[in-house]
């Protein structure tokens, strides 16, 4: 059995255990059950690695404590102060609450730099563990920076007021690595999540069937979906010389919907699986190839990871002096797309730098970000003359929208799919060369190709009818049909899914982030 397939096994046998004892535990005690469901998933996903988890925590813990009590001592104080004094106490206190977050933040980062980037010290640890084979069932460092962000933004909103510390270690503890979320996400935010975790009541059927399709469905999109183009997109992406143009773009027009077939269901799985205890958490997607443009492509692409971006770096250096000064300038003295565009310029940048940067270290996830940071930028600066040749929108410029949009997000995906720049590079000089056509019997069967063909299509057509029927949810389908679309699904992984030893291993496309 492979890693994914032990990932998959391991997560749902947790779901499954976990569901018992949470029924059978007390009210007040029901978190607890979550809590050691996350601890446990954690040291058997990310072996000695889940060790992080609770670095992160203390470090986050201990934040909030500090940042609580100044802000307490700076309550006592100003009692008996005039409101002039007073208010240079609190500039004099929140100094001090910055230069905490700031410390704890460091903290983080370099934690997260460490594992993530420089890898330094894996290579001791696993010398150190090579013995223990039970350790190394799973991804080495899974998931690290999710509960680390996730940690930034708790320590964040603590320090602009959002919401109180959390006093219980061990309930921060089951917020920051609930296990759910461990292997792809989504971000969770404290305020959003915390009051679901600690209810004290038992899920609802509806809650459990919910769950049930979501996690059937994402192991669809998984393992016969994704895993089945990936046999494809691999061959195409690494043997330029052997084959001509229009097999190479389509196994990059099929990368973008495997990467967002493997994504998007491993999230439908953490939802589900978390919609069983009748926990809501954030959806990661929705409907992103109805995107008309590249920016609202990334506000449905990833929704978590692009909200965290705007609230804790495009919002704090756009309402920075320097950029307010620069916004005040151009104020009245310039086009509205103008100055809209001048005051995203910064921030923007900083934005899909780190983006690039979350994605991994080298030149080419910076150029990723950029790539996407120059496309949003020209969408700004073309939009009036947009509007002037475009007097009416009707159904061919929205279609010619949607395409236009995909073609470029493919371009984006290639680049983070190739190995290097000088890869990316030789993938779209091939797409003009000749070569072989005859994909049967060198890249996979004519089934197998016809099959994920039809699967591919089938998945976007799905979004092409939620997109235009938004009101429509499974729970409006008949409950007899309802069960029968879950059997069909199980029984299609059961027959197609590419899992076993006739496969190779693919891991999560996201898990290592």
């Amino acid at each position: 059995m492979n890693t994914t397939e032990m990932t998959l096994l391991a997560f749902l046998i947790f779901t499954v255990v976990g569901l018992f004892l949470y029924f059978i535990f007390p009210k007040k005690a029901k978190w607890t059950v979550l809590l050691l469901l996350s601890i446990a998933c954690a040291i058997l996903l990310t072996a000695y690695w889940a060790i992080f988890v609770l670095i992160v925590t203390i470090i986050a813990y201990f934040t909030g404590k500090i940042l609580n009590n100044i802000w307490k001592r700076y309550e006592n104080e100003k009692v008996s102060l005039e409101k002039s004094e007073a208010k240079e106490l609190k500039k004099k206190y929140k100094k001090k609450q910055k230069n905490v977050m700031w410390s704890s933040l460091i903290m983080l980062f370099l934690i997260l730099a460490l594992l993530k980037y420089f890898n330094l010290p894996l290579g001791t640890l696993n010398n150190l563990f090579e013995d223990y084979y039970f350790l190394d069932i799973a991804l080495p460092i899974l998931g690290i920076s999710y509960y680390t962000l996730i940690a930034i933004s708790y320590i964040v909103d603590i320090y602009r007021g959002k919401y109180e510390y959390e006093r219980n270690f061990f309930k921060l503890l089951l917020f920051i690595g609930y296990f759910p979320s461990l292997i792809e996400g989504p971000f969770n935010r404290y305020d959003k999540l915390n009051d679901q975790l600690y209810k004290e009541t038992n899920p609802t059927l509806s809650d459990m069937e919910q769950g049930l399709i979501l996690i059937v469905f994402g192991l669809f999109k998984k393992l016969v979906i994704a895993d089945r183009i990936y046999i494809y997109t691999e061959i195409s992406f690494n043997q330029l010389n052997t084959y001509n143009g229009w097999v190479i773009f389509l196994g990059m027009v099929l990368y973008v919907i495997q990467l967002y077939a493997d994504f998007s269901g491993f999230i439908d799985i953490a939802r589900g699986a978390s919609k069983m205890f009748g926990i809501d958490i954030d959806k990661n997607f929705d409907k992103p190839f109805m995107s008309r443009s590249v920016s609202e492509f990334w506000r449905r692409w990833h929704i978590s990871l692009g909200e965290w971006l705007k609230d804790y770096i495009f919002y704090p250096i756009a309402m920075s002096k320097p950029i307010m000064n620069l916004s005040k300038k151009i104020d009245k003295k310039a086009p509205k797309f103008l100055q809209k565009l001048l005051a995203s310029l910064i921030p923007l940048f900083f934005v899909w730098l780190a983006c690039g940067i979350w994605h991994g270290v080298g030149i080419k996830y910076i150029v990723y970000g950029m790539f996407y940071y120059v496309v949003i930028l020209l969408e700004l600066l073309f939009e009036p003359l947009r509007h002037k040749i475009v007097k009416k929108d009707n159904i061919a410029i929205k279609i010619f929208d949607i395409i236009k949009t995909f073609l470029i997000i493919v371009i984006g995906m290639s680049l983070f799919h190739a190995a290097n720049l000088g890869h990316f590079v030789r993938l779209w000089t091939h797409i003009f060369s000749s070569g072989s056509i005859n994909i049967y019997g060198r890249i996979m069967v004519e089934s197998e190709f016809k099959l994920m063909i039809i699967l591919a299509v089938a998945l976007v057509i799905i979004d092409i009818i939620r997109e235009l029927r938004p009101n429509f949810t499974y729970q409006s389908i008949n409950g007899w049909v309802r069960m029968l679309i879950v059997v069909a699904l199980i029984i299609l992984i059961v027959v197609f899914g590419c899992y076993g030893n006739n496969y190779a291993a693919v891991d999560p496309e996201y898990a290592v982030f």
